[in-house]
């Protein structure tokens, strides 16, 4: 049975997930989803939904977020328009092992400003599979050069570290809360109020793949 109700929250956040193949994407929301590392990769194909709610810490209020990774296949790429047009922010995420790690990076940052044009979308860069960092072939110092002007939001990740990514996905949520009255671009659904569920919470659920 679900532990909450589709309703009981006081947010609602839209996230599109993008970046190359085996980039550390859907690593990264399924262990969100399912609490634990998965060593297994399964390339997505097209789009995959899921959906998530949390209580971040010193507060009651309770913010759903939708994610939509979206495969790393270039070639899909004409199909994806539709699912920038309400998004609160973006995950850009780039493999520090691949060699080019920051053409790829800047392949799909391009993609993130054409789809959301006119519109001012924060991001964050999710440098992933750090627990290979002495296969690295590209620096943090490097993506925070390249990132200059276009985010203040890096985090490099263990891909393997569950804990880690979720306090990384509590910050991201914090950051957006915290620009959400600067930033009238940026999506936000406030239903109408509901019972919370306590502190600290969290309740994770992937609903569908589509193709």
């Amino acid at each position: 049975m679900d532990k909450f109700k589709e309703n009981d929250y006081d947010y609602l956040l839209k996230f599109v997930v993008i970046g190359d193949k085996k980039s550390g994407k859907t690593t990264f929301i399924n262990q969100l989803v399912l609490q634990k590392f998965t060593p297994f990769y399964s390339p997505t194909i097209g789009i995959e939904f899921s959906s998530s709610y949390n209580t971040l810490h010193n507060t009651d209020k309770v913010i759903k977020t939708t994610s939509w990774d979206i495969t790393g296949s270039r070639s899909f790429i004409q199909h994806i328009n539709s699912y920038f047009n309400t998004i609160t922010f973006a995950l850009l995420f780039v493999n520090i092992t691949d060699e080019n790690a920051l053409n790829n990076l800047q392949f799909w940052y391009d993609i993130f400003k054409e789809k959301t044009e006119g519109k001012d979308i924060p991001c964050a860069i999710i440098a992933t599979h750090y627990d290979l960092h002495h296969e690295r072939k590209i620096t943090l110092s490097e993506i925070n050069r390249w990132a200059k002007g276009k985010t203040d939001i890096i985090y490099e990740v263990d891909n393997t570290n569950t804990s880690e990514i979720h306090d990384i996905f509590r910050h991201i949520l914090n950051c957006i809360m915290n620009r959400l009255d600067m930033n009238s671009g940026m999506y936000c659904y406030r239903p109408p109020k509901q019972a919370k569920p306590s502190n600290n919470q969290s309740y994770y659920k992937t609903y569908c793949n589509i193709l």
